[in-house]
């Protein structure tokens, strides 16, 4: 099953919906990465958001978008030193930007948002983490944060 949206074929990280393992890392950021260990085969997309979804530069936006076409569920993620303020910015203002879209053209039934840090934070920034906490948790996802490499089991 393709993604029927205009930017897939320029935005694709992966073309291949069955592979078994699929890592995300930013180009310019090595330090974090985010790994799906897809044992179930689900159909997975990964796109690539900022640069490519989003090109505005006075827009904030995630990394990557990753779409599990069997699940129905979204993953927004933000590969990230350690600023987690940011990153839960970054990552509201994408999924506001785009998960409707997804919702009601595609029927997705769930926003996660991922943040994948290579330096552990000394301080959770509690206003935004709670802002991004209550959105996801609106569509009923999860937020999740890991230092250096998130792994995700489908």
């Amino acid at each position: 099953m393709k993604l029927r949206h205009p930017y897939s074929t320029t935005c694709e990280v992966y073309n291949t919906y069955h592979l078994r393992e699929i890592v995300l890392e930013d180009s310019k950021n090595k330090k974090s990465i985010y790994r799906v260990i897809n044992k179930m085969e689900n159909e997975v997309i990964g796109l690539r958001v900022d640069g490519c979804i989003t090109t505005d530069n006075n827009v904030k936006k995630c990394d990557f978008l990753l779409l599990n076409w069997t699940t129905k569920a979204t993953y927004f993620i933000e590969l990230k030193g350690s600023n987690l303020n940011e990153a839960c910015k970054q990552l509201i203002q994408s999924i506001r930007t785009n998960y409707p879209m997804l919702q009601n053209e595609f029927g997705y039934v769930a926003a996660n948002a991922r943040i994948v840090v290579s330096k552990t934070p000394k301080i959770l920034p509690k206003s935004s983490y709670e802002a991004l906490n209550k959105l996801v948790r609106s569509h009923d996802g999860k937020v999740e944060i890991k230092s250096k490499e998130y792994q995700e089991r489908f």
